[in-house]
């Protein structure tokens, strides 16, 4: 090369600039589905619902926490860390505060099944925060008790679904705070419902009595014989 101090030997061309990290859209995806989330909160707490405090840390923590499962495909946004860090934080302590004063914060995760062939293996009351209750009483004989047998079943946010005899006489009390419903082909779904029915079976009046207590917050719930 002409010029150069040793011929034969050229100047090593600088390399070329790395081109810029392009920024992961993960970030703002997650942020926008938090917004939505908020938002739609929000206009269900004024108008039909009633959430606790922690529900509004509680959701945008499982967002972030579907974010950043989702980084290991599209990119990774590592303040989605630093925001569940801190969603954590406020999540506990308004849950923490939330149980002192209601002792129906959610602690019990089950999933009930009832099949009893005898009313003695009948309990009076079942219960869970999160899960589903199946009871098929389909095998009893109410006939047999002498009284009014009352059952109460309670599920916070689940399905609760009852089987029930052909013959005996029921009254389904239900109380929904949200979600659907169907007692004996009868819809009572919606939210904040509380409705009554009373059935006689197919033989009419006669084969026994039962009381049903049904209470759901969230979920499904169904009775049929």
């Amino acid at each position: 090369m002409p010029g150069s101090p040793y011929p034969g030997l050229a100047p090593t061309p600088p390399k070329p600039p790395k081109p810029p990290k392009e920024k992961s859209k993960l970030g703002r995806i997650t942020f926008s589905m938090i917004c939505l989330a908020l938002g739609v909160l929000a206009v269900l707490e004024v108008s039909v619902a009633d959430f606790k405090v922690s529900t509004f840390f509680a959701v945008p923590l499982a967002i972030v926490a579907l974010g950043l499962i989702a980084g290991a495909w599209i990119g990774r946004a590592r303040v989605l860390i630093l925001l569940g860090a801190l969603l954590s934080i406020a999540l506990a302590i308004s849950t923490a505060s939330t149980s002192v004063g209601d002792p129906g914060v959610p602690r019990s995760v089950a999933n009930i099944n009832l099949r009893p062939d005898t009313l003695s293996e009948l309990g009076s009351s079942y219960d869970t925060d999160l899960g589903n209750i199946h009871a098929d009483l389909s095998r009893l004989d109410f006939s047999t008790a002498g009284d009014e047998v009352v059952l109460d079943l309670r599920v916070r946010y689940g399905d609760l679904q009852v089987i029930l005899p052909p013959n005996v006489d029921v009254t389904v009390d239900v109380r929904v705070s949200g979600g659907d419903c169907r007692v004996l082909d009868q819809e009572c779904g919606g939210f904040n419902q509380t409705k009554e029915f009373t059935d006689t079976g197919v033989d009419g009046a006669g084969g026994g009595k039962l009381h049903l207590n049904l209470d759901l917050d969230y979920g499904n719930l169904e009775v049929t014989r």
